[in-house]
C-alpha cells in the first residue's frame, strides 16, 4: 500500500510540475544582434535600435502573452539613451519621448533624461488594462515625443515582468502512459507478493 500511495504521490507531483506557473520574464533585446521589433525604421549602430520621430515607420513591438489565463501583475522596464529632456523653455523641453500602448488607450509617462547614459525606467500596467490584454493575447508597445522638431532616441530593450496563471498545458499522452504502467507495476507486485 505504501508504495501505491508513493507512486500516486509522485504521478500527481509531475502533473502539478508541468501545469504550474510562475513568475516570468520576456525581454526584447533590440539591434543588429539582437530582436527585430514588429515595425521601425532599423538598427543604427552595434545593439541598439535608432527610434526617429520623423520617420513614417514608426517603431512598434508586440509581446505574445497569449500562454497567460489571467494576470497579477506586468512589469515593464525600459532601457534607452539620448532622451535629451533639457528644459528649453518653461514647459517646454528639448526632447519628451513617452511610451504607450494599444493605440494609445495606456499611457506609461514619461521617460527618463538620457541624455548621456543609458537610463532604465520602469513601469507597471494598471490592472484595469489586464482584461484587454489577455483578449488580445498580448501587448503592443509604441514611443512618440512630443516637441516640435525632429528627435531621436535609441532603445536598447524593453523587458516585462509578468506575474499570472498559465493556460492548462495539456498533460502529454506518455505521462499518462507512465502514470498507468505504475499503477500496473504496483498490481503485479501485490499479486506476486500473495
Amino acid at each position: 500500500m505504501k508504495i501505491k500511495m508513493i507512486c500516486l504521490a509522485s504521478f500527481i507531483l509531475l502533473i502539478a510540475a508541468v501545469q504550474a506557473s510562475a513568475a516570468t520574464t520576456i525581454t526584447h533585446d533590440y539591434g543588429t544582434s539582437g530582436y527585430t521589433p514588429t515595425q521601425g525604421n532599423g538598427p543604427d549602430g552595434s545593439d541598439y535600435w535608432t527610434l526617429d520621430d520623423s520617420n513614417s515607420t514608426r517603431f512598434s513591438d508586440f509581446f505574445d502573452l497569449s500562454q497567460f489565463s489571467s494576470l497579477d501583475s506586468v512589469l515593464i522596464s525600459v532601457r534607452h539613451i539620448e532622451n535629451n529632456r533639457t528644459l528649453l523653455l518653461p514647459g517646454y523641453y528639448q526632447e519628451r519621448w513617452s511610451m504607450e500602448a494599444d493605440n494609445h488607450t495606456i499611457q506609461f509617462g514619461d521617460l527618463s533624461n538620457s541624455k548621456d547614459s543609458w537610463q532604465t525606467d520602469y513601469f507597471y500596467v494598471d490592472d484595469s488594462y489586464f482584461n484587454t490584454i489577455l483578449e488580445k493575447g498580448g501587448i503592443g508597445f509604441h514611443f512618440s515625443e512630443s516637441t516640435w522638431f525632429n528627435d531621436i532616441m535609441k532603445l536598447d530593450n524593453i523587458t516585462l515582468t509578468i506575474e499570472g496563471t498559465s493556460s492548462p498545458v495539456p498533460v502529454p499522452a506518455a505521462l499518462w502512459l507512465f502514470g498507468s504502467g505504475l499503477l500496473g507495476m504496483v498490481s503485479i507486485r501485490k499479486k506476486l507478493k500473495k
